[in-house]
């Protein structure tokens, strides 16, 4: 159980943490405590709690791998494997359609609003 606890929080952690992420010292220390934690105080729970922990573990580590797999979370490792993984596709099939030039994916930059000033706006 100690070791799928581990497991699970090191997928998140390497996988799906932005660099620049303050909690992730933190995270860090929690990622090595617990599990020690769990080791030792789990000697004294019903092994039918050890079992459904355990389960539980996996099957969240199989959940995460599809959701860190299929949606990122951005400025991650992940999300850069994605967008490769992503231009690899679209690249192949646009060989299979003939066209020889992998196209680059280019994300729009929202325009923000621009604030009225109080002789512009509108009295009621």
């Amino acid at each position: 159980m100690s070791a799928t606890t581990f497991l699970t929080q090191r997928q998140l952690m390497v996988k799906n943490m932005p660099a620049d992420n303050p909690m992730a010292q933190q995270q860090k220390i929690l990622l090595y405590v617990f599990p020690v934690i769990f080791a030792v105080g789990g000697v004294g729970f019903p092994i039918g709690v050890l079992i459904y922990w355990s389960t539980t573990n996996i099957w969240s580590m199989g959940q995460q791998f599809w959701i860190i797999h299929n949606n990122p979370t951005p400025g991650t490792p992940a999300h850069a494997a994605w967008e490769k993984r992503k231009r690899a596709k679209q690249h192949t099939q646009n060989v299979l359609e003939g066209d020889q030039t992998p196209p680059e994916v280019v994300i729009p930059k929202r325009q923000q609003p621009k604030r009225n000033s109080r002789k512009d706006r509108k009295s009621k």
